[in-house]
C-alpha cells in the first residue's frame, strides 16, 4: 500500500504555512517557534506517510529530538541532534557516526526526523544536519504532537534492534 493508506485525514493540518522561509541556517535556542512548512536537503513527511514508512522498511531510523519522555514507538530519542550552530561544526561528525551505528551501518537506510510538533525548531535543525551529511532524510514536522492526535500510541521505552 501507498505511505499513508488506511489512516484518516490527520487531526492537524501538518503542512500548514506559517510564513517562515525555509533556510540552510539552523534555528537558535531556545528551538521554539514556527517552523518552515518546506526544508531543503530533506522532505517533509505527515502522520499518513509516517505509519506507511513505519509498515514498509524494516530499516527505517527515527530520531526523536523534542526531549520529551513519550515518542513514536521505535523512536530513539536524541536531543542534542537539533542544537544549534552550523552546519560544518563540530557536532556533525558525532551526529553522522551516531546514525552508522544506530541504523547498522546503512548509509542508504532512510532517517526520519521529528520533535514535539510544528513549533519544534531542533526537528528542523537536526533533519537539515542529517541531509547536509547526505542521508536520506525525512522530517516529520508534526512530530509527538500530530502522532498522539492521530490517536497512535508513544512510548517511554527505547527500541529494541
Amino acid at each position: 500500500p501507498a505511505p499513508g493508506q488506511g489512516l484518516p485525514a490527520s487531526a492537524i493540518d501538518e503542512l500548514k504555512d506559517f510564513g517562515v522561509p525555509a533556510t540552510t541556517m539552523l534555528f537558535t535556542a531556545p528551538y521554539k517557534g514556527p517552523t518552515p512548512n518546506k526544508i531543503y536537503r530533506a522532505q517533509v513527511i505527515t502522520t499518513a506517510d509516517l505509519v506507511g514508512m513505519i509498515k514498509k522498511d524494516k530499516n527505517l531510523l527515527i530520531v526523536d529530538t523534542s526531549g520529551l519522555r513519550d515518542t513514536v514507538p521505535i523512536g530513539y530519542p536524541l536531543a542534542d541532534a537539533g542544537s544549534d550552530g552550523s552546519v560544518t561544526d563540530h557536532l556533525q561528525q558525532g551526529f553522522d557516526a551516531w546514525l552508522l551505528k544506530n541504523n547498522g551501518g546503512d548509509r542508504k537506510a532512510p532517517v526520519v526526523i521529528l520533535g514535539a510538533g510544528m513549533n519544534d525548531r531542533s526537528a528542523y535543525n537536526a533533519a537539515l544536519r542529517a541531509g547536509t551529511l547526505g542521508w536520506t532524510v525525512y522530517w516529520y514536522r508534526g512530530g509527538v504532537e500530530a502522532w498522539a492526535a492521530n490517536g497512535l500510541p508513544t512510548t517511554s521505552s527505547m527500541p529494541k534492534k
